[in-house]
């Protein structure tokens, strides 16, 4: 068995500030043939990304190269690496706000990832809060790598690792970047939480909860990750590792959580999580760049692919609205 998951955490020096982030919304994705028209479109690629973008070449490559440094920051404190037969992500960047808006996304919707002809887009506008579209498509990507893996991770820990992953904020020039900070969403009243065996037993359906129970659900994910991969001084990773396995062999996600944790969830939250929750931290790690491609070469976009790709996000959203 090879279960390629976070192992490679360990102790530097810590930070206690926190990230603002915007609530994470996955939704549809979406175009409109005129947008085409109106502004050149220019097709940028690299070794794991092919983007298209009708935005400037400036603000397409702030972006790219910040996705990139992403992917870098992961591989290096998870161990999560793309490999060489993988197919490319694919992003798609609007210049405008309005342009976005007019693939048919509600008026809050910041930027979206979804699975396209077995690929996985990104779509985004290159106007708006940068840092807040940076967060969603840094969830969305982490699911990705966490899906080159191959294993069929309990939703609480595909959710938790992406929100873990998706607060990494680079520093001092770009030469470090943080890991573990907590967003400001984490604090609940813990008489109103998401029940945690049910998290951990069965993950939730956004379509039958209300707004604050999906909100808590994703919280408590992004804690009892956050443990799992950071909290006793780095004890709890053989024990994650084990809990993998004992579900690989076919045991359910509560058992086998029972099993390598010593306790349930609900007993995890009242003896070591309500207290965990009080004293958060972060790490920072040097960013090592030995495997960081920023060189994406830029040519003409195929402008009849691109109109179908637009048609295509546009009819995708128009049916889940």
């Amino acid at each position: 068995m090879n279960i390629q998951v976070p192992k490679s955490f360990g102790p530097q020096k810590s930070v206690f500030k926190v990230l603002r982030i915007a609530g994470l919304i996955l939704l549809s994705v979406v175009s409109q043939a005129a947008v085409c028209k109106e502004h050149s479109w220019y097709r940028y690629e690299s070794p794991y990304f092919i983007a298209n973008s009708n935005a400037s070449h400036k603000k397409t490559l702030a972006i790219l190269t910040r996705l990139e440094m992403f992917r870098v920051a992961v591989s290096q404190v998870a161990n999560l690496r793309v490999p060489a037969s993988a197919v490319k992500t694919e992003v798609l960047i609007l210049r405008t706000r309005k342009e976005f808006k007019e693939l048919g996304l509600g008026r809050n919707t910041g930027a979206y990832a979804v699975q396209h002809d077995g690929k996985f887009l990104i779509v985004m506008p290159a106007s708006g809060d940068r840092s807040m579209q940076m967060q969603i498509i840094c969830h969305e990507y982490s699911h990705v790598l966490l899906g080159y893996s191959k294993f069929d991770f309990p939703r609480w820990y595909n959710e938790g690792f992406a929100e873990l992953s998706s607060t990494i904020r680079f520093i001092d020039k770009d030469t470090a970047f943080t890991f573990g900070e907590p967003p400001p969403g984490l604090a609940y009243a813990s008489d109103n939480h998401f029940d945690w065996n049910t998290l951990i037993s069965e993950g939730w359906d956004n379509s039958s909860l209300r707004a604050q129970e999906v909100h808590n659900a994703y919280m408590e994910s992004w804690l009892l990750a956050h443990y799992v991969t950071l909290g006793d001084d780095f004890k709890n990773t053989p024990k994650l590792h084990q809990y993998f396995e004992l579900i690989e062999a076919g045991q359910s996600s509560l058992d086998a959580f029972e099993q390598a944790f010593g306790m349930d969830g609900n007993e995890l939250w009242v003896r070591k999580l309500r207290r965990y929750n009080e004293r958060l931290f972060a790490l920072v790690y040097d960013f090592r760049t030995n495997d960081l491609h920023t060189d994406f070469q830029r040519s003409d976009s195929d402008p009849e692919a691109v109109l179908l790709l637009l048609e295509e996000q546009k009819k995708y959203n128009s049916s889940n609205d």
